[in-house]
């Protein structure tokens, strides 16, 4: 009973930290669209808007409102880097499970599963990076002259 309670517990864990992740992210975009839109308001019509657009920071307003989806590049190499963290993570439960390191009744089983889930996750990360690297090439998502490295920021 307390292995399920934990292993839930976890879950829930991942969970709330995904949902934050989305919550805030989603946050910060609505207020980006909400400063955009407060300022093109305050703008109006007119001589005062097209002179504002003409200057840099309007050029730099359109190129926001214009947003280009997101390198793919970056998302595979994000999804690579979470797989491997993760087979490492479930690696390292996995020696620790063989090796008999903690002592404590069910310890054993519970990093077993602990190892297993991480261990399943990265292996499912690894394989959805490749599948997304192989897409990217087929579709020509990416020029091909700039395949080899994501762009710096």
């Amino acid at each position: 009973m307390i292995r399920f309670v934990f292993l839930m517990s976890v879950l829930a864990l991942g969970v709330g930290i995904a949902a934050m992740v989305m919550y805030y992210q989603a946050k910060r975009s609505r207020q980006r669209a909400e400063e955009r839109q407060r300022l093109l308001d305050r703008l109006g019509s007119g001589p005062e808007l097209r002179e504002f657009l003409a200057s840099e920071a309007g050029q730099r307003l359109l190129q926001g409102l214009g947003e280009q989806p997101r390198d793919p590049r970056r998302r595979i190499l994000l999804a690579v880097s979470a797989g491997v963290f993760s087979l490492l993570v479930g690696a390292g439960h996995l020696l620790a499970a063989w090796l008999e390191i903690f002592t404590s009744p069910g310890s054993q089983q519970v990093c077993l599963i602990n190892g297993l889930l991480a261990t399943s996750v990265g292996a499912g990360l690894l394989a959805a990076a490749g599948i997304s690297a192989v897409i990217v090439r087929k579709w020509r998502l990416v020029p091909p002259g700039e395949d080899a490295s994501p762009e710096r920021p």
